[in-house]
């Protein structure tokens, strides 16, 4: 029953597009022809924007990507700004004291610093010891070292009444043992060190014993100071001690 009504309906159609004229025929070839170039149109804009899309979408990735790699390259460099240095915390036994004990690296920074507490350590060394065999040695190099105002009180003390001269004289040396330097800016620094007065094969000397101290340094370094050869072996970066303290170290062991 179904396929005969649309048998009928198929028959209907086909006759009314039999019976139509010229005209009416090619109105409807030209309604055809504008609704083809209407659908070719719409396909037309859908292809032209989907161009346009994939190519803002290329722009975006090519950013995003470029972006990625500006911003690996910079955590690639503050990598290193971020590093976790270790420190040590040094306390000493006998009276307390704590400082940091910093690993030794290669920047210029901690050269200069390594070179100062050389400097500064054979500084104190001079100035604080005593042997009678080389006592003019260390007054050249205290000299060498210091300022006239400092190497002025330096030499009042050794040539004074209570100097080792007269007081140890041959039989006893004062030996000097440098603990540890630290800066307080860069120009200052406290020198702690024991001082321990020994017989000349070293053995401790009854009736004394080890006592300690820190010495607090004002310093530069004054190449113009440096004048011959010899002078520059000594003090080859012209170290010079503008100002030098020297206070008892409060100690409960002096002996370690």
């Amino acid at each position: 029953m179904v396929k005969e009504i649309e048998r009928n309906i198929f028959f209907e159609q086909s006759k009314k597009i039999a019976s139509k004229n010229a005209k009416e025929k090619e109105q409807d070839k030209q309604t055809e022809k504008r609704i083809f170039a209407a659908v070719k149109a719409f396909e037309h804009d859908r292809s032209a924007e989907l161009k346009k899309s994939l190519k803002t979408t290329r722009l975006l990735l090519g950013g995003a990507s470029l972006l990625c790699v500006v911003l690996g390259v910079a955590i690639a460099c503050l990598a290193p700004l971020k590093r976790v240095e270790p420190f040590l915390l040094r306390v000493d036994n006998s009276s307390g004291y704590v400082d940091v004990v910093k690993p030794f690296t290669t920047d210029t920074v901690a050269y200069d610093e390594i070179i100062s507490r050389f400097f500064l350590s054979r500084f104190v060394s001079n100035r604080e010891a005593y042997d009678w065999f080389t006592i003019q040695n260390m007054s050249d190099n205290v000299e060498l070292m210091a300022s006239n105002a400092v190497f002025s009180e330096y030499n009042n003390m050794i040539t004074g009444d209570f100097s080792p001269l007269k007081k140890l004289k041959k039989a006893n040396r004062i030996l000097v043992r440098v603990k540890s330097v630290t800066f307080l800016d860069e120009n200052t620094a406290q020198v702690r060190f024991v001082k321990a007065i020994t017989d000349n094969d070293g053995k401790p000397t009854t009736g004394y014993v080890p006592t300690s101290w820190i010495a607090t340094i004002k310093f530069i370094y004054n190449g113009k100071k440096i004048k011959t050869e010899l002078q520059r072996q000594i003090n080859p970066f012209g170290l010079e001690v503008l100002s030098y303290q020297v206070d008892p170290e409060v100690s409960k062991n002096v002996a370690n």
